[in-house]
């Protein structure tokens, strides 16, 4: 038997939280949200996740510092990452391809 992967979904808004856990579970991940950056390293730390789906603008620890945190443990340490963002602009999408990136997603969706 095989496993679920596992995707943890980051972001302020317990609406976009609660949409991706619908969406997500459908298509068989193991779905776990986070409200800011720290609940999500903490989270990811307790148990690796698979996928990333993280909003850049949060209270506490943003999307950008989260990334930049988990850049720094470690390539092997760093899920496939998907930013999801209200103000998307070229410098937010640079440098969040630069921290391992791999889509944006506009909000709303």
């Amino acid at each position: 038997m095989t496993s679920k992967r596992r995707m943890l979904g980051v972001d302020d808004d317990s609406e976009i939280r609660q949409t991706l856990e619908v969406v997500l579970s459908a298509l068989g991940f193991e779905v776990v949200g986070a409200w800011d950056g720290e609940h999500g390293l903490a989270l990811h730390r307790q148990r690796p996740v698979d996928l990333l789906i993280v909003d850049l603008m949060m209270p506490s620890m943003d999307g950008f510092s989260m990334l930049k945190e988990l850049d720094q443990e470690g390539q092997d340490e760093h899920p496939p990452s998907i930013v999801i963002t209200g103000q998307p602009g070229e410098w937010q999408e640079e440098v969040a391809s630069q921290l391992g990136v791999r889509h944006f997603i506009r909000k709303p969706f």
